[in-house]
Parts: C-alpha cells; structure tokens; sequence
C-alpha cells in the first residue's frame, strides 16, 4: 500500500471473505504490506492525522498481490 507522506491506519469496514475478521479491526499502516485473507470485497477506511477518514473498496479477484495507491 502506498501513500503520500505520512503514516496512515488502515481499518477493515466490512469483507465478503471468509474468515473471522472484525469491523473496525487494524489492518496495518500505509506505505506498508497488508495481509487480507483472500479473495473477496474489503471496505476499508484510511485514517491520518490532519486529514478527514477516507472509505475504499478492494476486491482481490485471487490469493495474488493488489497494490493500492492512497492520494491519487
């Protein structure tokens, strides 16, 4: 995950995946490597100090790597 300057939180919103994730649950920090379970919808929300809480969709079509820009 890469973002602009600065360090971002990343919370899991909701999922279409399997598996025992949590809303609101801390996924990591961007830039940084997320590790989502698999294949499926992530609503996630990016959070920075001095900026308003951002929402994004990812769908991972496969257990293969998604790079997601922040700030584009």
């Amino acid at each position: 995950m890469n973002g602009g300057s600065g360090q971002a939180t990343v919370s899991l919103v909701n999922t279409t995946s399997k598996g025992t994730w949590k809303a609101g649950q801390v996924l990591g920090q961007a830039p940084g490597k997320l590790n989502l379970p698999g294949q499926g919808t992530y609503r996630l929300q990016v959070t920075s100090e001095g900026f308003t809480p951002a929402t994004l969709d990812v769908t991972v079509p496969r257990n293969a790597p998604v790079t997601i820009h922040l700030g584009q």
